[in-house]
């Protein structure tokens, strides 16, 4: 079926037929996230599209899992989100957070949602040339872009953010049921959380990786001390605020947090 279409130059929107409501909110959101980057680092920053897809709108252009927004970092820069959030998946991210003893902080829907920001910080960054070449790497400048832009444009959500973030950095590593959803929630938080406490120190590195645009070798190594917030539980302590005790779920407990996955 043909895809609604809502014009903008910096981000056109284009959407399934009975996800463009929601598709005006998400575009809304991210031209504040776009404004918070240019008030935070200026610059030029490429043209984004944005695809809200329902499943079968979602099945017949990518083959990407349904229910994880995507971001397509090579070629045409594009960011893909799910108007809704499958069932299964629903039960595989709670399941993390109820094995692990942690209460998500919001429904499920929301942090999909959110994440819908990260990737489009990481289409940006893609747009800019600045590619680190490890996924850690990546993640952590694509979460420092994301987590500086909310705090410059977006207060309320960047509150939002950073109770998943620190919800989400309760997750042990390992997990009492490994999983690689598991694993990829739990580093997803530490790696939100050591932009969110370390901020004025994120906005200096990725100042200076904007001003400077290294190769990947440089970048990973200028990133090198932030490893830090990434170690597994019985490593080298962690500067994290993960020591409280987190609160135990109830059986109907909701929240969730989104795998990513590039399309490229």
């Amino acid at each position: 079926m043909a895809l609604a279409f809502l014009p903008h130059p910096e981000l056109p929107a284009y959407a399934s037929r009975d996800a463009l409501l929601k598709a005006k909110h998400l575009r809304d959101h991210l031209l504040r996230l776009r404004q918070g980057i240019q008030q935070a680092f200026g610059g030029e920053w490429p043209r984004v599209p944005l695809y809200l897809l329902n499943e079968a709108d979602w099945r017949a252009r990518l083959t990407l899992p349904y229910g994880y927004p995507a971001a397509r970092v090579r070629g045409e820069l594009a960011v893909f989100a799910p108007k809704d959030l499958p069932e299964p998946l629903r039960f595989r991210i709670l399941g993390a957070f109820t094995e692990a003893g942690v209460r998500p902080p919001g429904p499920l829907l929301e942090l999909v949602d959110l994440a819908s920001g990260h990737e489009y910080a990481h289409a940006l960054v893609a747009g800019r040339g600045l590619r680190a070449g490890t996924r850690w790497a990546d993640e952590l400048i694509a979460n420092g872009l994301w987590t500086l832009a909310l705090l410059e444009a977006d207060p309320e959500t960047h509150a939002r953010l950073r109770r998943w973030a620190e919800a989400l950095s309760l997750l042990p590593l390992p997990h009492p049921r490994p999983t690689r959803l598991a694993e990829e929630l739990a580093l997803a938080g530490r790696s939100l959380l050591a932009c969110l406490e370390e901020a004025p120190r994120c906005r200096e590195t990725l100042q200076r990786l904007l001003a400077k645009r290294p190769p990947p070798a440089a970048i990973r190594a200028m990133l090198e001390p932030w490893q830090r917030w990434l170690q597994p539980e019985g490593s080298q302590a962690t500067p994290s605020k993960r020591s409280k005790k987190p609160d135990t779920p109830s059986a109907t407990g909701k929240g969730s947090a989104p795998r990513r996955e590039k399309n490229s």
